[in-house]
């Protein structure tokens, strides 16, 4: 089956994109716009959609990976530059022993088993912080077929939807960002292919994976994924 990466860099000039930006329901509504109306009632798993918003260095991009090739004339004349990386042959270069940068922002969460001090009530989510968020990750990423080298973890702030204030769109978000080595090619693959943990329709779940390369001549711009297409206008 094939995997799909997109990038885009919207405009921020435009309202539209601000819009987005800021609202976690916008946004899915915005990737889910880059595949076939059509779907089944669980269209985000019907093409595997994942999605990270993160800024870089002046600009804010938005990377986008699917299991279908994504359609990027559907987005608004001037929306953003894009660009599109087939993954599918990058994964099978993926081995064992093989040490990888990693980063994945994702929702570390747990479901109370008792009441907590602060009032929490059983069967709750709660946020995980500090030591908590970091073995969450060590957990997960284990379970992902990694054996973390090092790792760092940086708090971003929580995705909202207005649009959906009443029900509650609230996903705390951490970003973890370290390198390690890969023990299990099968579970991170499929890891890759299907996310990780909640939130995964709001811009939580997407791991990247970058193999350590040996130092060169010439630095390597290492934001940009391997043998991604020049970035167009849309």
């Amino acid at each position: 089956m094939s995997l799909w990466l997109t990038r885009l860099t919207p405009d921020l000039r435009r309202g539209d994109v601000l819009n987005d930006l800021n609202d976690a329901h916008l946004m899915h509504r915005r990737v889910m716009s880059l595949f076939p109306d059509r779907l089944s009632d669980t269209p985000r798993s019907d093409v595997g959609a994942l999605y990270r918003t993160e800024p870089v260095r002046d600009a804010v991009q938005v990377l986008v990976q699917s299991h279908v090739q994504p359609e990027i004339g559907r987005l608004p004349e001037g929306y953003a530059e894009t660009g599109v990386l087939h993954l599918t042959s990058y994964l099978d270069t993926l081995a064992g022993g093989m040490r990888v940068r990693y980063r994945i922002a994702a929702n570390p969460s747990k479901q109370l088993a008792v009441p907590s001090a602060g009032g929490g009530r059983v069967g709750q989510r709660v946020a995980l912080h500090g030591e908590a968020a970091e073995e969450w990750w060590r957990l997960r990423a284990a379970k992902a077929g990694l054996r973390l080298q090092s790792g760092l973890v940086t708090p971003r702030h929580p995705l909202v939807s207005r649009l959906r204030a009443r029900a509650g769109l609230r996903f705390h978000l951490a970003q973890f960002d370290g390198e390690a080595e890969i023990h299990d090619v099968s579970a991170l693959r499929r890891a890759m292919w299907e996310g990780i943990g909640r939130g995964k329709s709001y811009g939580c779940g997407l791991l990247s994976i970058l193999p350590v390369r040996q130092p060169t001549s010439e630095p390597a711009d290492h934001g940009r994924p391997p043998h991604l297409t020049a970035a167009r206008r849309s």
